[in-house]
């Protein structure tokens, strides 16, 4: 038996661990998004419905949003692009839209999912991709302008 310390085994890892693991198991599952990262598109409280990959049709592409593990956490962000590691291997490049900086470089081994719908607190739904796939391409495009705007007037930066 193996001895776990009790700050291990807190409701949130348990659940945070079932839902990995259920989209590992190739299940389509949903969460409650927290924060303002992805403000005005996803806002706090709304539930998202992430797929898991293989993404069979159509395959990932600038303008997903995308469920990553980051920096020890779940991150739900938009893929703006994708840039070369350290190591010659594509990572991808990930920003909240409602952030000034890019987040850092992500493996796509540490990719969970891909949003595939979005449920307001009244019920009603959104759906992503489809015939929606070039809003949310422009919404990318427009979201690494703004990072780039900020980066040269020095905005964001740490």
């Amino acid at each position: 038996m193996v001895d776990v310390p009790d700050s291990v085994l807190t409701q949130e890892f348990l659940e945070e661990a079932l839902f990995l693991d259920l989209l590992r198991l190739g299940h389509a599952a949903r969460l409650q998004a927290h924060g303002r990262s992805m403000l005005p598109f996803v806002r706090p409280g709304t539930t998202v419905l992430i797929e898991p990959p293989p993404f069979v049709a159509p395959p990932l592409a600038v303008g997903d949003i995308v469920l990553v593990h980051s920096g020890g956490c779940l991150r739900l962000h938009r893929l703006v692009g994708w840039r070369q590691g350290d190591d010659g291997t594509p990572r991808l490049l990930l920003k909240g839209d409602g952030l000034l900086k890019a987040d850092p470089l992500v493996h796509p081994k540490h990719l969970y999912g891909r949003a595939a719908a979005l449920e307001g607190p009244r019920g009603r739904t959104w759906l992503l991709g489809g015939g929606r796939r070039a809003l949310h391409r422009a919404v990318a495009f427009a979201s690494r302008i703004g990072w780039r705007l900020a980066s040269a007037c020095g905005m964001g930066q740490e």
